[in-house]
């Protein structure tokens, strides 16, 4: 209930927040912002690393592809070397440890 209430009422501040602040301010970079501070504590490995920055050079890279696939495609990339890199390296250190 209290995590509820605390999303209610950081909502309802957005909001009102949203339309006070000024256009010319440019607030978009908030929300890969908030992606960035939950995801960043999360990185601890080399797999981790490794399909972060991939998924983070295709997105830069593809911003000119049609119907923003970017994202898709960043996406796709960053777990797909993430798993190659755990199965490769990691999982393997796991094992002989």
């Amino acid at each position: 209930m209290l995590l509820f209430i605390g999303w209610q009422i950081t909502t309802i501040i957005g909001v009102v927040a949203g339309e006070i602040i000024p256009e010319e301010w440019s607030l978009s970079f908030a929300i890969p912002l908030t992606f960035i501070a939950v995801v960043a504590p999360l990185i601890k490995t080399r797999a981790d690393v490794l399909s972060a920055i991939a998924a983070a050079t295709v997105s830069v890279l593809g911003q000119k592809l049609p119907l923003q696939i970017w994202l898709i495609v960043a996406s796709i990339t960053g777990i797909t070397l993430g798993w190659i890199v755990y199965a490769k390296f990691e999982k393997r250190q796991k094992d002989v440890s």
